[in-house]
């Protein structure tokens, strides 16, 4: 038995089988932004006892353990800018001692910008990395993800400042 391919079937299966691949990578694109964001929602809701904010424009992951230039550089942000802006919160995780959190951060700890994680929440729905990361949010969706590592291309700390002054994601 002989099956014949016609120019116009051949035609017909590549359109589709491209559609297919198409949709396989927007769905796959897609799931991995919801699932952070349900991760960070989880977190979120677990150390405050509340949904996240609407209003807050970047969440930024700070690990105790891991890179230590780039986790001194996102506390050393932390630091400077808390007052500055209003619209950004920020997730201390990894605690090992909470004793030695207090003496490092004093009274910073009881700021309502910064969420301590205790319980290393993050860690155990694996949303941290060695890295800090940088979650850039609009209306409660997760718009971007980024790790402040050397490896960065730009200097995330900048482009978060620009982003919290401007609105204008890089």
């Amino acid at each position: 038995m002989m099956i014949m391919i016609t120019s116009t079937s051949l035609r017909w299966w590549k359109i589709k089988n491209s559609i297919f691949c198409l949709l396989f990578i927007l769905v796959g694109c897609t799931s991995v932004e919801t699932k952070e964001r349900k991760l960070l929602a989880e977190v979120v809701q677990d150390i405050t006892k509340k949904d996240m904010l609407p209003n807050i424009r970047a969440y930024i992951l700070i690990p105790n353990a891991g890179c230590d230039g780039c986790i001194s550089t996102a506390e050393q942000f932390m630091i400077d800018n808390i007052k500055k802006y209003s619209d950004v919160q920020f997730i201390l995780t990894g605690i090992g001692s909470k004793k030695l959190y207090k003496n490092r951060f004093g009274a910073l700890l009881q700021n309502p910008k910064v969420l301590s994680d205790y319980q290393n929440l993050a860690g155990a729905n694996n949303l941290h990395s060695i890295y800090p990361k940088i979650f850039y949010m609009n209306n409660g969706q997760i718009t971007k993800i980024v790790e402040a590592s050397p490896e960065a291309k730009t200097d995330v700390w900048q482009d978060l400042k620009k982003y919290l002054m401007h609105g204008k994601e890089k």
